[in-house]
């Protein structure tokens, strides 16, 4: 019953989930959050950091989408320069953008991975969707 609220890996930083790993568990498409995931909650844009994560991930050849609860102005001011299929106002722990970014991302279920911060919209979303 609880296991839709635990991840099925834990990371304290987002460099730590390297393309050799995501390569490893088979994941062509990761969709991400990314407040408090990706960056701060206070940047606007993505960092240095951020760019060279996104960077090694999608020069391995794993594609990028972005599924926030935030709204349409941030996540298209994060997602600016990078542009990465994005979604805003997803109302997670709902699904409904998480399958739209696989759609288009190319990517199924046993394919693709959710990356985000908060159990009771990130994780319990990911599950949801069956990643």
């Amino acid at each position: 019953m609880y296991d839709k609220f635990l991840p099925d890996h834990h990371y304290h930083m987002l460099n730590e989930i390297t393309p050799e790993l995501l390569t490893a568990l088979g994941i062509k498409g990761v969709v991400m959050d990314i407040d408090n995931t990706i960056v701060t909650y206070d940047d606007p844009e993505p960092t240095p950091e951020a760019i060279l994560w996104l960077d090694a991930v999608t020069g391995a050849g794993i594609r990028v989408s972005f599924v926030s609860n935030n709204n349409w102005d941030r996540v298209n001011g994060f997602n600016q320069k990078l542009n990465f299929p994005a979604y805003a106002k997803s109302a997670k722990p709902l699904t409904h953008n998480i399958k739209k970014a696989m759609a288009r991302m190319g990517t199924e279920k046993d394919s693709t991975a959710f990356i985000g911060d908060q159990i009771f919209t990130d994780v319990w979303a990911g599950k949801q969707a069956g990643l």
